[in-house]
């Protein structure tokens, strides 16, 4: 059902199979995932809290967690979860994440040093760079954000995210 995007018939299955095995952490973390995918965000943020609660060990729930109030637009609960993730597991990917509820929520001032923290690791992360670059941008720091822009396209050239970024930067 998931793969025919059949949503309702997923979360309905989904719910027939917990039943049967409460438990069962994956087949919970699917529920929340159709729920998500059905754009049901507060049935999957719902889903994936009651996991976490039920099993604090399991970090894909609080990973999906963040990722539903990412979605619903809950910028500040993300934070909130992927700080929280990050307190038991430092996860580049997750502290990406961080840097990217911070400046969706326009918390331009502290998505910056995540962003720099991220790239301090991984200096060819085009997603981070990216991502700063356009906060750069957003946060009014034009000579920075251009830098950025610059370099991402002698790393991609053409690619349609970083030219319009330039240009809005223009």
């Amino acid at each position: 059902a998931m793969t025919d995007r059949d949503y309702s018939h997923a979360i309905e299955l989904f719910r027939q199979a917990i039943a049967h095995a409460p438990q069962d952490g994956a087949l919970r973390i699917r529920l929340g995932q159709a729920y998500l995918w059905s754009q049901q965000y507060d049935a999957s943020i719902q889903t994936f809290k009651k996991l976490y609660a039920d099993q604090p060990d399991n970090l894909a729930a609080l990973q999906e967690l963040g990722n539903a109030q990412m979605n619903a637009a809950r910028y500040e609960d993300a934070v909130a979860t992927f700080q929280t993730y990050l307190q038991h597991s430092p996860d580049p990917a997750i502290r990406l994440k961080l840097a990217q509820a911070f400046s969706d929520g326009g918390k331009y001032a502290d998505a910056i040093p995540v962003y720099q923290e991220v790239l301090q690791n991984d200096p060819d992360n085009f997603i981070a760079s990216l991502g700063l670059a356009q906060v750069y941008a957003w946060h009014g720091d034009l000579t920075k954000a251009l830098e950025l822009y610059n370099a991402l396209l002698v790393q991609k050239p053409g690619n349609r995210e970083v030219l319009l970024g330039k240009a809005k930067a223009l």
